[in-house]
């Protein structure tokens, strides 16, 4: 069910990257992201509509008792280390790195709706046909493949020409497509069931607050040694999590349940 609610979120995307290159052009930046309030605000007015699930009443104590990273299994702490790793990778990367690497590369924002578009769509595939094609074994040999895809792509993306870049950058949606599907095994195998979406907020917070700071850095980056450096750093990284949690799976394979 996670996949295909993402897939569908993949569908969406794509649409309204394809969109928003054309909408920035018509209506400027202002109304592109005036109507994007509007889209939201649609979006909270119908989900106010949608009927809640029965809760059990929520206890402080059990809560704190939750989110105590002490009490967390080892091989849980060795994620959330990966994770946050994974996330400096993440912010060299995300944001609007790519947005502000294919301007410089002369692409217009009609062009760029449509690579970014096309990335997004082959993520939405490729994460959808990797959940349905590969098993549970296999889905964790993706892990070290994607991870090594994403390193080679970043390796080449700061030293192309813009035919490549825009190859690159649109491939490379193949690539998180394949490895969103590995962080879904991740999480499901090692967050307890009784504090599952703790656990896998406390996963991602890590993620995002090394990405938030390693976003903050790369405008500097860029700055004093262009895109090439952002883009070295994130595939250094990535391979460290990619390898690393490849290693600690198949080491613990054996203790761990399968989510798929």
């Amino acid at each position: 069910m996670l996949v295909n609610l993402r897939t569908v979120t993949y569908a969406a995307r794509t649409g309204g990257s394809f969109l928003a290159g054309y909408l920035v052009v018509w209506f400027l930046f202002e109304g592109t992201m005036l109507l994007s309030a509007l889209f939201a605000v649609l979006v909270v007015l119908v989900s106010l509509t949608l009927a809640e699930p029965r809760r059990n009443q929520f206890q402080m104590k059990k809560a704190l008792h939750f989110l105590d990273f002490r009490k967390k299994e080892k091989i849980f702490k060795i994620f959330f280390l990966l994770f946050c790793v994974q996330g400096v990778s993440n912010g060299l990367t995300g944001g609007f790195i790519i947005t502000w690497f294919l301007s410089i590369n002369g692409f217009n924002p009609e062009i760029i709706g449509i690579i970014l578009s096309i990335q997004i769509l082959l993520a939405g595939l490729f994460s959808h046909l990797t959940s349905r094609i590969l098993n549970t074994r296999l889905i964790t040999y993706s892990i070290l493949v994607s991870g090594i895809l994403f390193s080679l792509i970043f390796l080449l993306l700061g030293f192309s020409n813009p035919i490549h870049v825009s190859i690159l950058v649109a491939v490379f949606g193949g690539v998180q497509g394949v490895s969103v599907i590995g962080l879904e095994r991740i999480q499901t195998m090692i967050s307890d069931k009784e504090s599952y979406a703790t656990d896998i907020g406390l996963l991602w917070t890590g993620c995002h607050f090394t990405g938030s700071l390693s976003l903050a850095l790369t405008g500097y980056l860029i700055s004093v040694w262009s895109f090439v450096a952002p883009f070295l750093l994130a595939s250094l990284t990535y391979i460290i999590f990619s390898v690393g949690a490849y290693k600690v799976l198949t080491n613990n394979e054996r203790t761990l349940e399968s989510p798929l």
